[in-house]
């Protein structure tokens, strides 16, 4: 599964920088240019960022599951502490 995720992960920022090297070389001069942008944003820019997005909800759902069950356990110790700080 690790190696799946670095591949697929791999892929996706190939294609990210892909999409950001074409945004850094737009320039907006006239109608047709600013169609461009417009189309480029609204057709792979954002698109993307759902996707990128959604990619990583997979991986932070459960660490963050993780994360506050540390937490917890770790107020659990550290509350009392504190009160009786």
């Amino acid at each position: 599964m690790q190696d799946t995720l670095t591949t697929n992960e791999e892929t996706i920022k190939q294609e990210a920088l892909t999409i950001v090297q074409q945004a850094t070389v737009v320039k907006i001069l006239d109608q047709p240019s600013y169609d461009f942008a417009c189309s480029l944003l609204t057709q792979q820019i954002k698109p993307f960022r759902r996707r990128w997005a959604e990619y990583w909800d997979d991986v932070k759902k459960p660490a963050y599951t993780a994360y506050k069950a540390i937490m917890d356990k770790f107020n659990e110790g550290d509350k009392p502490l504190e009160l009786a700080e």
